[in-house]
């Protein structure tokens, strides 16, 4: 058996800021630049210890493999459940063959599954992956306001679908169902 390093030790570089009188220090501001070759080579330190500690677990390969066998088994997989009280269920779904996660809605638990939101559609029009950041449903159900993002940026569009038409709702549309104006 290997001889098991130490975990690598981050030097500390202390930095500290005065906040109207509150001096704060901060031993590792610096690893903030990722740019910086101290904190590249103590990233690479830290993965390597990590991936020889990880080598040395008994069975380690075998369980990884299996539950790979087994991730892959798996038809599909379901995420963020809401169930509303009227019964209405969302979810996001990934099946086996599916690289994003879609929004699907169902009337109760033996209803009918129906695919609110599928990224790809964004996919199509703009050529690049999207991702459904978050959706919420309104009380009712009748719409969800869900959020999309593109290349896994953080900056995300925000929409609301129509869960009877299957269609997004423009502002105005969507203030009436409110019953009230979005704009002063």
């Amino acid at each position: 058996m290997t001889k098991q390093p130490k975990p690598p030790v981050a030097p500390v570089k202390p930095v500290t800021d005065d906040y109207f009188g509150t001096k704060v220090t901060d031993n590792y501001r610096y690893m903030e630049n990722f740019n910086d070759q101290q904190v590249q080579e103590w990233l690479k330190a830290q993965a390597d210890f990590t991936t020889h500690t990880l080598e040395q677990i008994p069975g380690r390969d075998d369980f990884f493999k299996r539950m790979m066998e087994l991730d892959a088994s798996v038809p599909a997989k379901v995420s963020c459940v809401l169930r509303l009280t009227n019964g209405k269920i969302f979810y996001l779904k990934s099946g086996a063959q599916d690289d994003v996660w879609k929004l699907y809605m169902r009337d109760g638990m033996n209803g009918n599954e129906m695919i609110l939101v599928d990224p790809d559609k964004f996919k199509q029009e703009t050529g690049k992956p999207h991702a459904i950041n978050y959706f919420i449903p309104s009380w009712d159900g009748k719409y969800v306001n869900y959020s999309i993002s593109a290349n896994g940026s953080e900056e995300a569009s925000l929409y609301v679908i129509n869960t009877e038409t299957l269609e997004d709702v423009g502002q105005t549309d969507f203030a009436a169902a409110l019953g009230r104006s979005l704009v002063a």
